[in-house]
């Protein structure tokens, strides 16, 4: 059912963006990519502050902050793109043809890493996603290129210092000792997000409430 889910997402962004146009896909495809980017990286401090910063948390809450800030920020990026770009940019049609096809694309497999991402924080049982850490559940991991690629950019020019506000809680014993160095918030520096969200979704299966314990 998931695997239906996100190939069916990604052919219905791929149709829907391709009859927009290059530079529409372009806007499309940088929006998607910065939303998801914002979505991944603040849906926790966001699940906290709904939760009223209790002891405790909801699972549902971790998956309803991440896609209402994606969502959120995607509407908001569009809003802003459109009174930007007002003028409809004329290409060669074969430039279009080809960079649109490109750009829907890119745009479809942004979508599916992210989504694939999401699930793991959803209140899913293993049975109907990923039984183990280790499994993979979409062909090309969508999910760890996209844990990979936030990682990677945290460590570079989208680092946040560990000093800068709303990073209290993030320490350097959070970071793996090749990151210390870096004096970055580096995102899922140990490498242990998909084992911490596996963990969490095994208790759940154990209980009946969507509350946990940190």
């Amino acid at each position: 059912m998931i695997t239906a889910i996100t190939i069916v997402s990604m052919v219905f962004i791929f149709v829907a963006l391709w009859f927009l146009g290059f530079w529409s896909c372009l806007l499309t495809f940088i929006n998607i990519l910065l939303a998801a980017m914002i979505a991944s990286n603040w849906f926790e401090p966001l699940a906290d502050a709904l939760d009223g910063g209790s002891s405790t948390y909801t699972y549902l809450l971790d998956f309803s902050a991440l896609w209402l800030l994606f969502f959120g920020t995607v509407t908001v990026l569009r809003i802003a793109t459109d009174s930007l770009s007002r003028m409809k940019v004329e290409f060669h049609p074969a430039m279009d043809m080809g960079m649109r096809t490109v750009l829907a694309l890119s745009s479809a497999w942004v979508f599916a890493c992210f989504l694939q991402f999401s699930l793991h924080v959803a209140p899913l049982p293993t049975t109907a996603f990923q039984e183990t850490p280790t499994t993979v559940n979409f062909v090309g991991q969508p999910d760890r290129l996209w844990l990979g690629f936030l990682q990677s950019r945290s460590q570079g020019a989208l680092a946040a210092s560990l000093t800068e506000p709303l990073s209290a809680e993030y320490s350097s014993s959070d970071l793996h000792p090749d990151d210390q160095k870096l004096n970055s918030r580096v995102f899922d520096s140990r490498g242990n997000f998909i084992y911490k969200y596996s963990n969490r979704r095994q208790t759940l299966a154990e209980q009946s409430s969507l509350r946990v314990k940190r």
